[in-house]
């Protein structure tokens, strides 16, 4: 929840999103890969709003790591959408993955 809420205050952010776990390859500290979890703080009902979720994804490293992005902008858009009072559903979002993200996956995974 730390990293969340730091996000928010140093860029003055109404929304702050962090995430941590085990990508891969190996488990560590007691985790097994796939174990993520997303922290979000925002306001909500005039008050400061901190959740925490945890994920337990499927895949090889970079596979989790894109998961993990999926599944954290999908948490805070319903948050969002939430707060808002829409209707809209966030939980089917998925992304296009273009030419030049694909090249940036691959060039954090080295």
């Amino acid at each position: 929840m730390e990293l969340a809420r730091g996000v928010r205050e140093r860029l003055s952010a109404t929304w702050g999103v962090g995430v941590t776990g085990v990508a891969g390859p190996e488990p560590q500290d007691g985790r097994s890969v796939g174990t993520v979890f997303v922290g979000i703080v925002g306001p909500r009902d005039g008050a400061l709003h901190e959740s925490v979720s945890e994920l337990n994804l499927a895949g090889d490293r970079n596979t989790i790591r894109s998961e993990t992005v999926e599944q954290a902008v999908a948490l805070l858009g319903g948050l969002v959408l939430d707060r808002a009072g829409s209707s809209a559903n966030f939980s089917d979002v998925r992304f296009e993955q273009t030419n030049e993200l694909a090249e940036h996956r691959r060039g954090c995974a080295d």
